[in-house]
């Protein structure tokens, strides 16, 4: 393996390294696969990025309740979303259960 390595000229325990992901990507040895590794970095990613604009939806509701745009109960007040058939001024009411903390209870 020394000889091999030399003249690739990488270091042996990389080539050792190579030899035995190859053995694994086969199927010859138990192990992560690289398809397999990837596909976990990258669903690992995405739940990242998910919960990040969670957190970002979250402290944009939360500001919305502050400013008077949602009620306390998770609900749009009026005016908060204007359409040609909910003018502003028009009592249009959306749940929004789950996604702020009720209040006077704790935000976590």
């Amino acid at each position: 393996m020394k000889r091999v390595s030399d003249q690739l000229g990488v270091h042996p325990e990389a080539l050792r390294n190579w030899i035995r992901q190859a053995e694994i990507d086969g199927g010859v040895r138990a192990g992560t696969t690289i398809d397999d590794a990837q596909r976990l970095a990258d669903l690992e990613r995405e739940v990242h990025e998910l919960r990040r604009a969670n957190e970002i939806l979250k402290v944009l509701l939360q500001s919305w309740v502050a400013v008077g745009r949602i009620s306390g109960h998770g609900h749009f007040l009026r005016s908060a979303l204007p359409s040609r058939r909910h003018p502003v001024g028009s009592a249009l009411v959306l749940p929004l259960r789950g996604v702020l903390p009720r209040p006077g209870r704790d935000a976590h």
